[in-house]
C-alpha cells in the first residue's frame, strides 16, 4: 500500500469528486426527456413554454416542476397581453370627466412580480452578483429569451 505523498513512478493521483465535476466528468450526463406543456395552457403561454423550456438551468424543468413553469408561461402571457393594452389605451385613460391609471397596468405589474419569481427558479435570469454583463450580442432580458434572442 502506497503512503501519502509517495506515489509510484507513472501512477497518477486519484482526481477528487470536485475537479471531475470542473472537468464535466463525474456528471449524470444523461439528457432528461422533454416536460410537455399542460393542455390547459393558453396558446399564447404554450408558445412562450417552449421558447424558453430549452433555456432553463439544468434539471430545473421536470414533471414536478412543470406547474410552476406553466405559472411562469401564464404570467409572461399575462404580462405581454397587458402591456400591448397600456401601448394601445394609453396610461391614463377616460373615466367620467377625467382620466384615471389605467386598470392594466396593476396587471401588468403583478404578472411582472410573478415572471420575476418564476423565471429566477428556473435559472433564466442571471444572479446579479456574479452574473457577466449584458452586452448587445447577448442581451439578459426575458424579452430577447422569448425573441429567440
Amino acid at each position: 500500500m502506497t503512503k501519502r505523498g509517495n506515489r509510484q513512478p507513472g501512477q497518477e493521483a486519484p482526481e477528487s469528486a470536485a475537479l471531475q465535476l470542473l472537468d464535466g466528468g463525474g456528471t449524470n450526463t444523461t439528457v432528461p426527456a422533454p416536460v410537455d406543456p399542460p393542455d390547459w395552457l393558453s396558446d399564447e403561454a404554450t408558445t412562450i413554454w417552449h421558447t424558453l423550456a430549452p433555456r432553463t438551468a439544468p434539471g430545473t424543468l421536470t414533471q414536478g416542476t412543470a406547474p410552476a413553469f406553466a405559472l411562469l408561461a401564464t404570467a409572461l402571457a399575462t404580462y405581454i397581453d397587458a402591456d400591448q393594452m397600456i401601448q394601445t389605451a394609453g396610461v391614463l385613460i377616460a373615466e367620467g370627466q377625467g382620466l384615471a391609471p389605467n386598470p392594466a397596468l396593476s396587471i401588468r405589474d403583478r404578472a411582472d412580480a410573478a415572471v420575476g419569481k418564476w423565471a429566477k427558479l428556473f435559472g433564466l435570469l442571471p444572479d446579479a452578483r456574479t452574473a457577466a454583463p449584458a452586452t448587445p450580442e447577448q442581451p439578459r432580458t426575458l424579452p430577447h429569451l422569448v425573441e429567440g434572442g
